[in-house]
């Protein structure tokens, strides 16, 4: 009986080898993703991390442009979605940040819809409170960082 629980053991420490090698975020920056896209019409999968499950080291990969250290908790969500307009439109929708405002989701604890953002501006800077139009179409283009979204 040990012989067999000692088997058992190392074909399941070996076979979650892999899924190990692939629990860290990994943004779509030339590589496959982590958490991997779902398939259209698929829910998005959620994927969360603690600062002890990741390291006090990990740094996200440069592409996404996060410099500063340190989180809490880190999220990710990959999703897939049919979208009617043409790409320009799109990046309008992504850009209209003050469109944010009203937003509402579903409270378990108070058993009532609530507004989860009650103001949404873009700023001219990080840490501004300077307060600008929303972001244009070719502003978001000239800064390509969605164009990792669909390689």
């Amino acid at each position: 009986m040990s012989r067999l629980s000692v088997a058992l053991a190392t074909l399941l420490v070996c076979c979650q080898m892999p899924g190990r090698a692939q629990s860290k975020p990994q943004p779509p920056c030339g590589t496959d993703p982590f958490p991997a896209w779902p398939a259209t019409g698929n829910p998005p999968l959620v994927k969360s991390w603690s600062k002890s499950e990741l390291g006090r080291d990990w740094k996200p990969p440069a592409c996404t442009g996060w410099t500063e250290p340190g989180f809490s908790t880190l999220v990710t969500t990959a999703a897939r979605f049919h979208h009617t307009s043409e790409a320009q439109g799109l990046l309008r929708r992504i850009g209209a940040i003050s469109e944010l405002a009203g937003m509402r989701y579903w409270s378990t604890t108070h058993q009532n819809w609530r507004t989860l953002i009650t103001q949404a501006s873009a700023l001219t800077a990080r840490q501004s409170a300077s307060h600008r139009p929303d972001f244009t179409p070719a502003e978001i283009e000239r800064k390509r960082h969605y164009k990792a979204l669909y390689r």
